[in-house]
């Protein structure tokens, strides 16, 4: 004789359970998920941060393009929360061949409140992210030895930090120059 078996399929209890368990898991994975897209635009912000700073940089330490004009250094200014630009501040060349040193003795050609300067990129971060630091300030650094200068025009004496803050999570990541120039 062969025995039917009436139990056979799932109880609601178990599927209740497994339904639970599936959707815990989602849960966890799908947070972990936005984290790390979070996380990742506060990385990648901050990278395009230290490259704009490092092009400053690298332009004050490569041969200047002849121009009618003499280019005195390459700052970084930081507008309001969110946007930030790349500029270069210059002296008329005939104006330098008259005095060789107006870009060395004027401190004025080392502050973003120069009346002689260019605006190369401006540039924004993305939402949620914004400076949490340094807002209103520039980083110059002179032709032709890529002298860092903070904003008040003089040199570098205590390193500068840079703080980008993702407003949604409260996560930061900081950018460091220190007077010889060095990024971290």
């Amino acid at each position: 004789m062969r025995y039917k078996n009436k139990n056979r399929g799932f109880t609601l209890i178990e599927l209740i359970v497994s339904l639970a368990m599936v959707a815990i898991v989602t849960g966890s994975v799908l947070q972990v998920a936005r984290f790390t897209d979070t996380h990742k635009s506060l990385v990648l912000a901050t990278n395009e941060v230290r490259a704009i700073l490092r092009t400053a940089q690298s332009s004050a330490l490569s041969i200047p393009n002849p121009q009618a004009e003499h280019v005195c250094g390459y700052g970084v200014y930081i507008n309001n929360v969110s946007q930030y630009e790349l500029y270069y501040t210059y002296v008329i060349d005939d104006d330098y061949k008259a005095d060789s040193n107006a870009c060395i003795n004027d401190v004025g050609y080392r502050t973003y409140a120069c009346a002689d300067k260019k605006i190369m990129q401006a540039l924004k971060l993305t939402d949620n992210l914004n400076f949490a630091s340094q807002i209103g300030k520039s980083i110059f650094f002179s032709v032709p030895y890529g002298e860092v200068f903070g904003d008040d025009g003089d040199l570098l004496s205590a390193d500068l930090v840079y703080t980008i803050t993702n407003t949604g999570n409260g996560a930061s990541r900081q950018i460091s120059i220190n007077e010889f120039g060095r990024m971290q």
